[in-house]
């Protein structure tokens, strides 16, 4: 075990590009990297859980940012949505220790009666999550567990934490150092270093990955095949970034 930026790190293992990725115990309100992912609404206020802590590290000056995002249409238990389930939006920090807070909306499983959607959807948030810290050239960040708590409904905790690491992994990009995956329970924390351990730093981990991603189905698949090669275009020269783009109907 390691303090590392105010989190306790558990288990570690490599992602793409020398990246790293850590099962961690603790809280992101006492993170001070440089970014955190805090588990939103879509009217991307307050709300209660791990937001509500959020806007009580960040202050007035968070909250005010947090009014700031552009509204993109009105309804939503705030009136507004800012941010639709399975996106993201960044805004400064506030007093938090941290320079950046990345507001990703996970689904509610309690409002699916098929789990692969929403499956989909919370993946899709670790995705937007990851994107919005490689355009800001982020070297580092930590996640609290989208839709783990009452909004993981009766979906399994194992499959819920399991999106998210596929997810980071998919997303790695250059220069970035770390991400960390913060669990707050003993079960959350128990679970998520048994699922690094399996999916990223055993030596069949790919293997294990694979299995993983056949569990979730089609939908989750192709967003890890689309996710991976994003992050790989980044990395790529202009020209040839362009043609595996077009080779694959994709916007450079």
């Amino acid at each position: 075990m390691e303090a590392v930026n105010g989190v306790e790190r558990l288990a570690a293992g490599p992602l793409r590009f020398g990246a790293r990725l850590s099962a961690a115990r603790g809280s992101v309100i006492d993170y001070t990297g440089s970014a955190i992912v805090n588990a939103a609404n879509e009217g991307c206020l307050s709300g209660g859980g791990v937001d509500g802590a959020v806007s009580n590290a960040g202050g007035d000056e968070l909250m005010e940012a947090r009014r700031a995002l552009p509204c993109l249409q009105k309804g939503g238990s705030r009136g507004f949505i800012r941010c639709r389930t399975g996106d993201s939006r960044t805004t400064s920090a506030g007093e938090m220790a941290c320079e950046w807070v990345i507001h990703a909306v996970g689904p509610n499983y309690r409002f699916h009666d098929d789990f692969a959607p929403a499956d989909a959807l919370l993946y899709s948030a670790y995705c937007s999550a990851m994107r919005e810290a490689r355009e800001k050239r982020l070297p580092d960040v930590a996640f609290s567990l989208l839709s783990a708590g009452i909004f993981r409904g009766d979906r399994d905790l194992r499959d819920v934490l399991a999106l998210g690491i596929l997810a980071v992994k998919a997303g790695a990009y250059e220069g970035l150092n770390d991400v960390f995956l913060v669990g707050f329970t003993e079960r959350e924390v128990r679970t998520l270093t048994q699922l690094v351990q399996d999916l990223v730093v055993d030596a069949d981990c790919e293997r294990a990955t694979e299995e993983m991603l056949d569990s979730f189905g089609a939908t989750v698949q192709g967003l890890h095949q689309r996710a991976i090669l994003s992050a790989e275009l980044q990395t790529m020269p202009l020209g040839y970034g362009m043609a595996a783009a077009a080779a694959t109907c994709m916007p450079p």
